[in-house]
């Protein structure tokens, strides 16, 4: 695998091509858990129940590990954008990766039945819910690894090789699914815990694939610590790196929590229609503006390694405007078909027409969620991590939460359409103005 030249050529077409093959493995990723639930599902409510119950943990320290991907995406490409060598990084990184995934492998394993009980689980979901995690905690280290391994081969340029990795894992995921939960071919039925051992084997056979590439690559010259000053250098970097990435994305969530109860106070019809409406946001926006994120990751790093910062505010123009005219797009695709998108979900009326709502009003200000998005990845790449937690903190709990409170006690149902929209619009000003800050800083700077 060669380290693809992102410090020169057209910005436009190489932004493209990163994307549309990222896109692919943010898809795969998203199938990953709709397969284990779809197929756990089978089994019985009780099943379902004592999987989904895990979903905020699973998230967490999901999260967490991406917050690694992220970091050593950054850090290979700014090593490759300035000409160095990067088989010593990408050993520090791949150890440290290593290492947080065994802490969370011990940690788990031995505090699996206190955890359950923090989450106050029911007796009969519980006994389900201990032996999956029992078993899923297991996958925390290679998880880790591959992250790891996919952020770094992102950071050499390849994002459709990343891809093909996380491809990889949901296909064997599905198909060791079925095998392991009803105990196909002569093999044992183990129910819940089949998932799991899906999961584990298909995060191992993807790490190992992610360190082979990086292998022969020639990215990685086999494990390397070289020295302890440099080993705690690239550790300090990565750790900081990666705690603004979880903590940012921490507190997206956080803040709809809080609103959660507020939306409640409506009805079941709001209830219903605000998960819902997430549900398609998800798969609406995120996926294709967390694409181009992954895509800018390694182009600004690369950039900023070479100290071209000519392309990397022309990368953030385009991004941008592609941000803006694609949130316009969906906000035009939800004004003529959102009722037949949420009639695929539910056939209560009231909830239709609350949930139709909801989306027209806040696609509005879709184009600004993806600057906020893509925001992020520029500020971990030019080592301002701290930005992006600052904009996702204050969207969340200073603009979120108020707007939405206070615009529901105005005009009820129509409240928490006008408080998200207005909340997107306020976070999405002050994320173009860091990123104007931001980029006419680094423009005056040298690498340190």
């Amino acid at each position: 695998m060669k380290n693809r030249d992102l410090t020169s050529g057209p910005v436009g077409c190489q932004l493209t091509g990163l994307t549309l093959s990222a896109f692919w493995g943010r898809l795969a990723a998203v199938g990953f858990a709709l397969t284990d639930a779809f197929f756990v599902g089978q089994l019985g409510s009780i099943e379902l129940a004592s999987l989904s119950i895990l979903a905020p943990l699973v998230l967490l320290i999901n999260f967490g590990v991406n917050g690694f991907s992220v970091a050593s995406m950054v850090s290979m490409s700014r090593q490759i954008g300035a000409g160095k060598e990067t088989g010593l990084i990408s050993s520090h990184t791949l150890i440290l990766g290593a290492t947080v995934g065994a802490l969370i492998v011990l940690v788990g394993i031995s505090l699996t039945e206190e955890i359950v009980d923090l989450l106050n689980i029911d007796h009969d979901l519980a006994v389900h819910s201990i032996a999956y995690l029992k078993v899923w905690f297991f996958g925390a280290l290679p998880y880790a690894i591959m992250m790891v391994g996919i952020g770094l081969i992102r950071g050499t340029g390849n994002t459709l090789l990343s891809s093909i990795i996380v491809i990889m894992a949901a296909i064997l995921n599905a198909v060791l699914d079925p095998i392991l939960i009803f105990g196909l071919f002569g093999l044992p039925m183990l129910g819940v815990t089949g998932a799991a051992y899906a999961t584990v084997i298909s995060f191992s056979v993807a790490s190992i694939s992610a360190v082979l590439i990086l292998l022969v690559g020639s990215q990685l010259q086999g494990i390397r610590i070289g020295g302890i000053a440099e080993l705690l250098q690239t550790w300090k970097f990565n750790l900081g790196t990666s705690i603004y990435a979880t903590l940012a994305k921490l507190a997206i969530p956080g803040g709809l929590v809080v609103v959660t109860p507020f939306v409640a106070e409506l009805g079941t019809a709001a209830s219903a229609g605000f998960g819902i409406a997430i549900i398609v946001e998800n798969y609406a926006i995120l996926l294709i503006f967390s694409a181009l994120g992954i895509a800018l990751g390694p182009h600004i790093g690369q950039n900023f390694g070479a100290q071209n910062y000519s392309r990397i505010q022309r990368a953030m123009i385009y991004s941008c405007i592609f941000c803006i005219i694609y949130g316009l797009v969906v906000f035009i695709l939800f004004l003529i078909f959102s009722n037949l998108i949420i009639s695929l979900f539910t056939s209560d009326l009231e909830i239709i027409i609350f949930t139709s709502s909801l989306l027209k009003w806040v696609s509005l200000g879709y184009g600004l969620e993806g600057i906020i998005i893509i925001s992020a990845v520029v500020f971990y790449a030019v080592g301002r991590g701290r930005i992006s937690v600052v904009i996702s903190v204050v969207k969340s709990f200073l603009f979120i939460v108020p707007a939405v409170y206070l615009s529901i006690r105005f005009w009820d149902e129509s409240g928490v359409f006008v408080g998200l929209l207005l909340s997107s619009v306020l976070a999405g000003t002050v994320a173009i103005y860091f990123l104007t800050v931001t980029c006419l800083q680094v423009s005056r700077e040298t690498v340190t």
